[in-house]
């Protein structure tokens, strides 16, 4: 398990219930708008990239 994100659920259980609903809609709003956030870089094959690590982020993110 990630250290920061350990240390986060153990010793922060307030922070926690208070952030679960931000990395819920961050994560909802990065898959609405991958089309949209890719299409700020220039070649196809950039675009996938960015749009996969944004959406790999936004899961990472899950609580």
């Amino acid at each position: 398990m990630n250290e920061g994100r350990e240390l986060f659920e153990v010793y922060c259980p307030e922070l926690r219930a208070t952030f679960d609903s931000f990395v819920k809609e961050a994560k909802e709003f990065t898959q609405r708008n991958q089309g949209k956030i890719a299409t700020l870089y220039t070649t196809p094959d950039i675009m996938r990239f960015y749009a996969d690590e944004l959406v790999a982020l936004a899961g990472s993110l899950e609580i």
